[in-house]
């Protein structure tokens, strides 16, 4: 048996507005049980420079057992927005994690107005608009 950890998303969704709140099942197969079993939404920046990170909510399920699955709903803030940038952006992800061990499974979300990313690479600089 391999180890597994997923969510499955409410209908399916993955694109979010700031506030809304994001609603799923958490699912898992272990070959022992964990702990704990806790699912995170986070944001984080990848790009140049340090990366900063913010975990926003935590939906902890204490002694799930080796095998099971659970509800949750997490509320995501008015900020910040998905973005990507031409030296930085800001990513958005919901994890399940057992605990202690560790071991971990990411899904991306992107959370923006209208539910869509900020494409800040589109937008002009003061310095493209003078050589315009």
């Amino acid at each position: 048996m391999s180890p597994s950890l997923a969510i499955a998303f409410e209908g399916d969704r993955k694109n979010f507005e700031p506030g809304e709140t994001v609603r799923g099942r958490a699912l898992w197969l272990l070959e022992t049980a964990p702990e704990a079993l806790e699912v995170r939404l986070f944001w984080h920046t990848q790009g140049k420079g340090d990366t900063d990170l913010g975990i926003v909510a935590v939906a902890r399920f204490e002694q799930p057992g080796e095998l099971g699955e659970r509800p949750f709903e997490l509320a995501l803030p008015m900020r910040p927005w998905s973005c990507s940038g031409r030296l930085v952006s800001i990513l958005w992800s919901l994890e399940i994690v057992a605990l202690p061990r560790e071991d971990v499974q990411r899904f991306p979300i992107v959370v923006g107005p209208a539910g869509r990313e900020t494409d800040l690479r589109a937008v002009g600089t003061p310095a493209d608009d003078a050589r315009a």
